[in-house]
């Protein structure tokens, strides 16, 4: 299998698909000697897309945005009346 550049017209998901596809090709090398390249490279490409399927690409820092928490204006209290003894 011929690695690919990944450019910016690629889709993010397309790019990790790409990148599993590469990792497993490279773990799996016996079992291409045993199937052949054509069976290979279909389970190969089947397996990687399960693997990446429901993975949603990243939100880029710059777009999050900070809550800031809501000050409530205090509560005034009316004061507490003192008790006076009477003599």
């Amino acid at each position: 299998m011929v690695k690919k550049t990944v450019t910016g017209s690629k889709s993010n998901t397309k790019a990790i698909v790409e990148d599993v596809i590469n990792t497993l090709t490279g773990a799996l090398v016996n079992l291409k000697k045993d199937l052949g390249d054509k069976k290979f490279e279909k389970r190969i490409r089947k397996a990687a897309k399960l693997i990446t399927d429901g993975l949603k690409p990243a939100k880029s820092q710059a777009t999050k945005t900070k809550k800031t928490p809501v000050k409530k204006a205090p509560v005034k209290k009316a004061p507490v009346k003192k008790a006076t003894v009477k003599e």
